[in-house]
Order: C-alpha cells, then sequence, then structure tokens
C-alpha cells in the first residue's frame, strides 16, 4: 500500500501548531487539549487523501434532435479499472484528470438515465472515483440538451417575376412566391415563416426585396430574402434556352420532350445587368403550337412552332407568346431503297 507524509498546519489566536503524519495510520492527538481540532484534522487529512478529478469540459452541451442520437457518443458511461497515481479519462469526448495521493483503483460514469435528446433539458452525470483504499470521490456535472440550430428557410427560387396590370387590391402577401416560403428545423420539423418585410401593394412596378424570418421553439433564428419582380409588358422578355429543337429523329409513336428546363424571364432593370427569374409560380403557361405537329407521335418531317402563352393568373390580358422551332427529320428515307442491276 502506498503511504504519503503529510504536513497539516493549523493557525488560530492563541496557537499555531504543525501535524506531521508519517503514514494514513498516524494518530492524531490533541495537543493543546482543544477536542475541536481533532475533528478538524481528520476532515482536512480525509480530504487530503480521497481523489480529485478535474472535469474537461466542465460541463456538456449536446444538440436536441427528434431523429438522431449521434451526439450521446459524447458522454459515454464509463465502469472501469485505472491504475496510478494520475490517469485522463479520454472516452467519448471526456479530457478528465484524476489523481489521488494513493494509488486509483475504479471509475465510474453514470448519466441520469432519462438522458434524452429528444428532451430540452439539464441532466447530472455523476463520476465516482475510488482508490485502493476503496475511499471515493464523487463529483457531477450538468449535460445540458440544447436546441442550437436555427430553421432553414426554403425560398424555392431566389427570384420571382409577377406579370400584373392596375392591380390596387393586391398585396405582395397574396403571392404564390411569397406563399411557397417554407422553413424545416433540425428539432421542431416544420415552422412558420413570416414575411417581416411591409406587406405592401402591387399597384407600382418595379423590383420588390421580400424579407422572411423563420424562428423555432429555442428562439433561434434564420432570415432569407427574395427578390420579387412586378412587372407588366414593358422591360421584360422571356429566353427560350435553347432557340431551337432539333433535328430531332422521326419516329413512330414516339413523344416530343419538352425542352424548356432552362427558360427563363429576364429583364434590364434600369439599364443594369439585369435579373434572371425561374420561379413563375404566379404565371400560368399554356402550350401553343402548330396544329400539324403532333406531340405524341413525332412522325411528320418539317419544322414546327412549339412555345407557350404566358400570362398573369390575376390579368390574363398581360401576357407574353415564346416559341421555339423543332426540327423533325427521316434519316433513315434512304436506307431502304433498293438497288437493282441492269443485265
Amino acid at each position: 500500500m502506498s503511504e504519503s507524509r503529510i504536513i497539516i498546519s493549523i493557525s488560530g489566536d492563541n496557537n499555531n501548531t504543525e501535524f506531521v503524519l508519517d503514514s494514513t495510520n498516524s494518530i492524531i492527538s490533541d495537543l493543546v487539549n482543544n477536542t475541536s481540532i481533532n475533528s478538524i484534522l481528520q476532515t482536512q487529512i480525509s480530504e487530503l487523501l480521497s481523489p480529485t478529478i478535474i472535469l474537461d469540459p466542465s460541463n456538456f452541451i449536446l444538440e436536441a434532435s427528434k431523429l438522431y442520437n449521434t451526439d450521446l457518443s459524447k458522454v459515454p458511461p464509463i465502469s472501469t479499472t485505472i491504475s496510478g497515481h494520475n490517469t485522463t479519462i479520454t472516452d467519448g469526448s471526456y479530457n478528465d484528470k484524476i489523481s489521488s495521493n494513493l494509488d486509483l483503483s475504479f471509475v465510474t460514469y453514470v448519466n441520469d438515465p432519462s438522458l434524452n435528446l429528444s428532451v430540452v433539458g439539464v441532466y447530472p452525470q455523476t463520476i465516482t472515483i475510488f482508490d485502493i483504499t476503496n475511499k471515493t470521490k464523487v463529483v457531477t456535472r450538468n449535460i445540458e440538451v440544447k436546441d442550437t440550430i436555427p430553421p432553414d428557410i426554403s425560398l424555392v427560387f431566389s427570384s420571382a417575376i409577377v406579370l400584373l396590370k392596375d392591380v390596387s387590391n393586391l398585396l405582395l402577401s397574396h403571392l404564390s412566391a411569397i406563399k411557397e416560403v417554407t422553413a424545416t428545423d433540425s428539432f421542431d420539423g416544420d415552422v412558420s415563416v413570416n414575411l417581416i418585410s411591409n406587406d405592401i401593394s402591387l399597384n407600382v412596378y418595379g423590383l420588390i426585396n421580400a424579407s422572411f424570418e423563420a424562428i423555432d421553439s429555442a428562439n433561434n433564428s434564420s432570415n432569407a430574402n427574395k427578390q420579387i419582380f412586378v412587372a407588366n409588358n414593358y422591360e421584360l422578355e422571356y429566353i427560350l434556352n435553347p432557340i431551337s429543337v432539333g433535328p430531332i429523329e422521326a419516329s413512330l409513336n414516339s413523344s416530343y420532350v419538352d425542352a424548356s428546363a432552362n427558360d427563363v424571364f429576364f429583364s434590364n432593370i434600369n439599364g443594369g445587368t439585369g435579373i434572371y427569374f425561374n420561379d413563375l409560380t404566379d404565371l400560368s403557361l399554356t402550350v401553343v403550337k402548330d396544329t400539324s405537329f403532333n406531340i405524341s407521335n413525332v412522325n411528320s418531317v418539317g419544322t414546327f412552332k412549339y412555345g407557350y402563352l404566358i400570362q398573369s393568373k390575376t390579368n390574363a390580358d398581360v401576357s407574353f407568346l415564346a416559341q421555339r422551332n423543332v426540327t423533325v427529320v427521316d434519316s433513315s428515307q434512304h436506307d431502304n431503297c433498293t438497288t437493282y442491276v441492269i443485265l
């Protein structure tokens, strides 16, 4: 068994006493005929001989989640033997330093059994250290389950185009481009999104910066902005990308695949570099094509018009017509020729 030589000094108004203990089995005598000193010394010696621990970190914050328990790996329960006068516990995210005047024996880490990442709160973790004489040191640190991640706002598109004409009773919040904005939170799931910019009337044409905010139950917040361009038929262009399609091979019962995925509205606002708009939720697009172009049975050779009549959902008289050329060919028409040999 390891032993220690311990010196304890007690100072008072009437005396200064020093005790030298050559071993843990030394007997303390009341040298100043004061029975309370014995109790004081026994307590101090007990504290000196008990193991000590420096917690690193002193407390934990784990991310709250109703879906994942990965953060629990940071605070694993422990029940293991230890030895020597000093050791460091490095399981999980611990870096706890344990020391003792006597050889160490055992350590346990016990989490509050109700610890749950889906329930925000503070949970105690109890750490008990034993030395070889079975003397113990018990400390507690807090594990706080906390929601720290703000919601994620989905704009669908960062900018939108709105075609209007002489509409004085329509507000910004009435637009589908505004209503489609949503937010999700890692802990709360779907959360509401608030339009925090002025809910202005749309009777004035031009660019509007719509600002949104989402707040979760832990008061984490996030913000996002979306550009809404309110326009009529002026300073606005529908860009076809590509302008034309083909040549594509004529074939019985084959279908034409619409090539408008990269079409955009473009506005050169105030002579600037321009803004592209992909969000057309407040517009209606109607296919307009040559009647002779059978899109479900592309077997006729020729060049056909195919495109859209783009109208405002609010004002049908505000519209654009955009069409691309689709060229259909039959490259196999010479492959089936019969060759005759004249003798």
